[in-house]
């Protein structure tokens, strides 16, 4: 047994041998090339708390760049805090498995290997804190002609700081000049669509009057019309009848006259039909402004409900004069189903307001509600603990969104373009 131990000393030597042999010639198989071509930027060197809204942080190679490397196969970006221990793993991509995010990235990353052009690995955070600082580390990986394997390494650094009084005081102030602005803007926009409403509404104002003019005076003339044809049928058969009577007398100028009767009859039906058409064009144009202003429910009990596609302000003398341009009030809710179907109809048309007015008051007579049209008292459809009164200001219907769109009491004036009305519209 001694004798077969000692001759196995020189076997476990060799495979001692053999190892270190191994290490040895992988140590120089595998060898750093200077970083100098793999670069690491950021789009800031520094943090400042509360202030900066993103950290970008990218590492790029471009390929041929470095000749010893002919096959990027990976890179792969670290981060070790200030003051920390060690680098922890944040990003990585690979010419085989794609982009690799570390749990807890908490960012958005993207990269690609690119053996043709250049490769990237990027990592960007919105709002960064001070646990983004510190310094980060870009490790690229590769193999070189000759199939042995390079590494190459490059970082960067980031700082972290608190931001001082007049920093903070500066951005105060630059954004209240935004808000001032933006303000001001507003107001001119505001000014500028009342008066672009106001005209329309007069336009339309006009256009209704002009259209109800004409057809009061085309219906007149249709009346004329067919008095005239009438008397002219009784002429024409009494004619007939005058000149069959005396046929043997006067053929030629019977029939000349009737000839004559028989083309002013056509005329004057001519002139009947061209008097139709144009009170069909009157009604399409006035229908055509209608609209151009608000959405159109389907038929309800043979009423129609119209909401205002825009507005700007709101009181109750401009939504009811409005609504009755175009025949018809501000809305007046009479039953659970009426108020159903405005709810669904508003539900889609409407949900940019946070308000839609109606037509019922208690302004001047507080707590007997009427409807300002029919004069009658206001059906009890309201939203369980309203009407309230808030602020001792609420004097006017509406649909509040809040309630998903269930009757409640508001003011009746606003200055918003959060607020639309809705018209009630007979047919």
């Amino acid at each position: 047994m001694k004798l077969s131990g000692e001759n196995s000393r020189p076997s476990k030597l060799y495979d001692h041998l053999s190892k270190i042999a191994v290490f040895i010639y992988l140590a120089v198989l595998s060898f750093n090339i200077s970083g100098a071509d793999l670069v690491i930027t950021t789009n800031t060197r520094e943090i400042v708390l509360g202030f900066t809204k993103e950290l970008t942080v990218k590492c790029s190679f471009r390929q041929g760049s470095v000749r010893a490397v002919s096959n990027l196969i990976s890179l792969v970006l670290t981060h070790q805090r200030t003051n920390g221990h060690g680098y922890q793993h944040k990003v990585s991509v690979s010419s085989s498995g794609g982009i690799l995010n570390s749990n807890f990235l908490q960012g958005t990353s993207s990269g690609i290997i690119n053996n043709r052009g250049i490769s990237y690995v990027k990592v960007i955070w919105k709002n960064p804190r001070d646990n983004r600082a510190g310094v980060y580390k870009c490790d690229a990986h590769g193999i070189d002609t000759l199939g042995r394997p390079v590494a190459l390494s490059a970082n960067t650094s980031v700082d972290a700081s608190t931001p001082y009084i007049d920093m903070v005081a500066l951005e105060i102030r630059l954004i209240k000049d935004v808000l001032e602005d933006l303000q001001l803007k507003i107001n001119d926009s505001e000014s500028i669509f009342n008066g672009q409403i106001k005209s329309i509404l007069s336009n339309l104002s006009q256009l209704q009057t002009q259209t109800s003019n004409a057809t009061n005076q085309l219906q007149f003339d249709l009346n004329s019309l067919k008095n005239s044809v009438s008397l002219l049928q009784t002429k024409v058969f009494a004619s007939i009848n005058q000149l069959q009577s005396n046929t043997s007398n006067s053929s030629n100028q019977t029939r000349t006259e009737i000839n004559s009767l028989n083309s002013s009859v056509a005329q004057l039906l001519s002139r009947i039909s061209s008097i139709q058409r144009q009170q069909d064009k009157d009604k399409s144009n006035l229908e055509n402004a209608r609209s151009a202003l608000f959405y159109s429910s389907s038929n309800f009990n043979g009423k129609r409900y119209w909401l205002t596609r825009s507005a700007s302000f709101f009181n109750p003398s401009y939504g009811q004069s409005t609504c009755a341009t175009f025949g018809g009030y501000l809305t007046e809710l009479d039953s659970q189903s009426e108020l159903n179907f405005v709810q669904n109809f508003v539900n889609a048309n409407g949900s940019a307001y946070f308000a839609v007015m109606m037509g019922a008051t208690d302004e001047g007579h507080e707590g007997r509600w009427i409807n300002r049209y029919s004069q009658t008292p206001v059906a009890h459809l309201w939203y369980p603990r309203q009407p309230d009164n808030t602020a001792g200001a609420e004097n006017c219907s509406c649909l509040w969104k809040v309630f998903g769109f269930a009757m409640n009491d508001c003011p009746c004036y606003y200055t918003s373009n959060a607020v639309g009305f809705l018209c009630e519209i007979p047919e």
